[in-house]
């Protein structure tokens, strides 16, 4: 049996319609490729994630250094829990 292409898996979801990201090496940042080149040489290929919508973000305050600040969990080790806020994204796709 041959091997698969290096980047079958996102070869099949561009030809599905996904957006494909391309990354030149490790210091350069993710961007859409809208005609990607399937090299197996150069740099990296990715399907783009899809965006992640907070629905709340949660209150600590932190117990030996007795500083606030936000964060998406809900339990963070070594902070006391002070609440939640609820967001509002009104740019979310259902």
């Amino acid at each position: 049996m041959n091997k698969p292409h290096k980047w079958a898996k996102e070869i099949k979801a561009w030809a599905d319609g996904e957006t494909i990201q391309y990354k030149a090496n490790t210091k350069s940042d993710w961007q859409d490729d809208p005609k990607p080149v399937w090299s197996i040489h150069v740099g990296a290929f990715r399907v783009k994630p899809a965006k992640v919508y907070l629905k709340e973000i949660h209150i600590h305050k932190h117990l030996k250094d007795d500083y606030h600040f936000l964060s998406p969990k809900l339990e963070v080790p070594a902070c006391e829990y002070l609440g939640t806020i609820k967001v509002e994204n009104r740019h979310e796709t259902k």
